[in-house]
């Protein structure tokens, strides 16, 4: 909201290089929560890089293992393995989340879901149908995270 809203009343911005970007809503709002989003998997992948047990890194660097080498065979692999529950709470938060942006004036599915029932007057019909489409996107995230994830958890 603040960055739609907030950043295109200020003139230095509608003379950047940025304002076409930033002129448009569902730019800003995919800006916005791209950067919330990767604002938490980061502070994720911290809190898991530092719970990595010592006596790991201490037997790769006895290895002879260099920096470069543990991180991609020790640390990485133990950092996908853990942050998978978390990234994939993380994905139906985010897909929650898209909902906000039609107060910037994106249409998405609760905004064209409102729309039709402002023309039809069957609310519950149509909130349903709008809960339906949600569980079945999620469904879906879930199942290729699975498939696709799985062979990093071993």
């Amino acid at each position: 909201f603040f960055v739609y809203y907030g950043l295109g009343q200020l003139t230095l911005v509608q003379h950047s290089i940025l304002w076409p970007i930033l002129k448009n809503p569902l730019y800003c709002g995919i800006i916005v929560l791209a950067n919330n989003s990767m604002a938490y998997v980061s502070n994720l992948l911290t809190g898991i890089m530092n719970k990595i047990p010592q006596n790991q890194i201490n037997a790769a660097t006895n290895a002879g293992l260099s920096h470069r080498q543990q991180f991609i065979w020790i640390k990485l692999p133990y950092a996908l393995k853990r942050l998978m529950p978390y990234y994939q709470n993380e994905m139906v938060i985010l897909l929650k989340s898209s909902s906000l942006m039609s107060t910037i004036t994106v249409l998405e599915l609760t905004g064209s879901i409102n729309q039709i029932v402002s023309l039809q007057f069957h609310n519950l019909l149509w909130y349903c149908v709008s809960a339906l489409i949600y569980v079945i996107i999620n469904l879906i995230m879930h199942k290729i995270m699975l498939r696709y994830w799985r062979p990093v958890t071993f």
